[in-house]
């Protein structure tokens, strides 16, 4: 069943890992901005938002404009001021059927009719200038009806290796706006991580589980079966990794739909992970959420890299008691998006892996003799296009 996640709430418990690689380094930045942001558009009474496509001072939208956009967009909506903020991916859609301006140059005409196609009465724009050794990102809130500035403000990013390699990635604004497909020229892939890209893509693919998992699965380590028509594993040990990947399969950019389900506990740490990423135990991508009193109560993204690595873009949340959740995982040149119940929910970037295969993993730190399974369920993989 799919369940809508009820609200953003309680914290929980994650696994400290000695030795752990950084978390991107401006996500509090932009959580704490888009907070004071959406107390000024609240108290301007302000409804509906759209965040449009960021870009530099020329209009030219780069694969890190529509990144940073994305991030801003997510913490605004979870900021919970009382304002709706409208998907982006509809807003796309709207803004290349009335071929209107894509970028965050938004002139007083461009805001009003946005406004109205929309049904927004706020736009938030924004422009991302490399300066030495940092980006600056100016962010703006315009009334859509005049095209006014209701709040603005400014940080600073540092230039890290991820940021460079997406502002290395241009977008054609034109194309955009026309609604023709244009590839962006990416960085070829060197040393390490050339070796690491099998080349492949290994088309559709999708397991229910109701005939036990197909003979695709691998199982790494613990021992998966099938239970009631959904994929879990058995012989539960405290404080193990359980993996399963699909063997001899590769892809490059996917989207991955699954089904997932908690399990009853009353102690301890307990997750699964979806990873669109899988190289190896030691070297994947991973979507995980956390699991306590039969509800998921908190989702993340893992980046393990050579056995080390920490969750990092982490979002507290609460779903129904006993439910299963809808889960989608959008894989787009190295831009990694989880959604749960059709909610956006984060999303990080990371090139290290140009493709590989997708793994379904359990953990358990302390269990006490509960029968703890989470299960999956429904798995549907689909390419997408560069």
């Amino acid at each position: 069943m799919r369940k809508s996640v009820q609200h953003l709430a309680a914290a929980a418990l994650f696994l400290s890992i000695t030795t752990a690689a950084p978390a991107f380094g401006y996500e509090k930045e932009i959580d704490a901005l888009s907070v004071t942001m959406a107390e000024k558009i609240a108290s301007k009474g302000k409804a509906k938002v759209a965040v449009v496509d960021f870009a530099d001072l020329e209009g030219n939208i780069r694969y890190f404009d529509k990144f940073i956009a994305e991030q801003f967009s997510v913490a605004l909506a979870g900021a919970g001021k009382g304002f709706r903020v409208i998907d982006r991916s509809n807003l796309n859609s709207l803004i290349k059927e009335h071929k209107l301006s894509k970028t965050g140059m938004i002139d007083p005409a461009t805001a009003r009719q946005l406004g109205k196609v929309a049904g927004v009465d706020a736009l938030v724009t924004g422009t991302l200038t490399p300066i030495g050794d940092n980006v600056q990102l100016i962010v703006k809130v315009l009334d859509a009806e005049t095209a006014d500035v209701i709040d603005s403000a400014k940080i600073n990013i540092a230039r890290t290796q991820a940021v460079n390699e997406l502002l290395g990635k241009e977008i054609d604004t034109a194309s955009l706006d026309s609604g023709a497909a244009q590839k962006s020229e990416a960085k070829p892939v060197q040393g390490k991580e050339a070796k690491k890209d099998k080349g492949g893509n290994s088309g559709e693919f999708s397991d229910d589980f109701n005939a036990g998992p197909k003979p695709d699965w691998k199982q790494i380590n613990g021992n998966w079966t099938m239970s009631n028509g959904q994929y879990t594993v058995t012989d539960i040990k405290d404080n193990e990794s359980y993996i399963t990947s699909l063997e001899g399969k590769s892809w490059k950019n996917l989207s991955v739909d699954i089904d997932v389900t908690p399990g009853y506990n009353s102690h301890g740490d307990h997750r699964l992970n979806i990873c669109p990423r899988m190289i190896s135990p030691n070297e994947r991508i991973c979507f995980g959420m956390y699991s306590q009193y039969n509800k998921f109560k908190q989702a993340y993204w893992l980046i393990l890299k050579e056995g080390i690595g920490e969750p990092v873009s982490r979002v507290d949340m609460e779903t129904a008691e006993g439910q299963s959740v809808h889960i989608k995982i959008e894989v787009k040149n190295g831009v990694f998006t989880a959604y749960v119940n059709g909610a956006q929910i984060n999303q990080v970037y990371d090139a290290t892996y140009p493709s590989g295969s997708v793994g379904l993993l359990q953990w358990y730190k302390v269990w006490y003799g509960e029968k703890i399974r989470m299960t999956f369920d429904n798995l549907e993989i689909k390419p997408l296009a560069d």
